[in-house]
């Protein structure tokens, strides 16, 4: 077993996994896959990652404890959505948009975020392609309601 740090803001991204690829500096050639045990609940406050515990198969002794390795996570294929991150709102611990139900009619939707990429933000659950929703501006919908 083994330990990588995975940054904060990507953490959404982590149900996706699929597996863990491990290269040791001093093995180029070696190669071992390994799958995600477990994650840590505490964010470093330092450097802003989570510890995340990757399980693989050791037999030929080439990782030792307190060993550098270099990790590749391998994600699921899947077509994601982004959304300027200016049209996602907060209410309580809630991130939302505004969706156009027709001309000048709106709805407030619950969504989940995942990760955030030059001023656009992931949208994992909550809202499908070709919706519209409010990009710009939609704080002024919140003083109407």
């Amino acid at each position: 077993m083994g330990f990588g740090l995975y940054q904060r803001k990507d953490l959404g991204a982590i149900d996706q996994i699929r597996s863990v690829e491990v290269r040791i500096d001093n093995q180029p050639t070696k190669r071992l896959q390994g799958k995600i045990v477990h994650i840590n609940q505490f964010v470093d406050e330092a450097n802003r990652n989570i510890e995340v515990l990757v399980e693989c198969d050791n037999k030929d002794r080439l990782l030792k404890p307190g060993m550098y390795v270099n990790t590749q996570f391998e994600q699921l294929a899947a077509a994601s959505i982004f959304i300027p991150a200016k049209a996602v709102l907060q209410f309580n611990d809630k991130s939302f948009v505004w969706v156009q139900l027709a001309p000048h009619t709106f709805m407030r939707r619950y969504v989940q975020t995942g990760v955030t990429e030059n001023e656009q933000i992931q949208i994992i659950q909550g809202l499908s392609n070709g919706e519209q929703i409010i990009g710009e501006g939609a704080f002024y919908l919140l003083a109407s309601n």
